[in-house]
């Protein structure tokens, strides 16, 4: 094969980019469901089609939140 050939430099290109190490980073959708599953369990998708019930949800959601914020730190 020729030195200059398409193909062959293809091949042997070094792109230069590298993976990062570790796990991959979470995307926002895959943080929503796990809150959703954290608040609701495993059925919050149902849920969220029925407007009463998704009320619900956002309300405990909240009072979560704020219980978690009234907690004290231990350092």
């Amino acid at each position: 094969m020729e030195e200059n050939r398409i193909p062959k430099s293809v091949l042997y290109m070094n792109l230069g980019a590298t993976r990062l190490r570790g796990r991959p980073r979470n995307r926002w959708q895959d943080e929503v469901r796990e809150d959703g599953r954290i608040v609701a369990g495993e059925g919050w998708q149902e849920k969220v089609n029925n407007r009463e019930e998704w009320k619900k949800l956002l309300r405990t959601a909240v009072s979560c939140i704020n219980i978690l914020l009234t907690l004290p730190y231990i350092l």
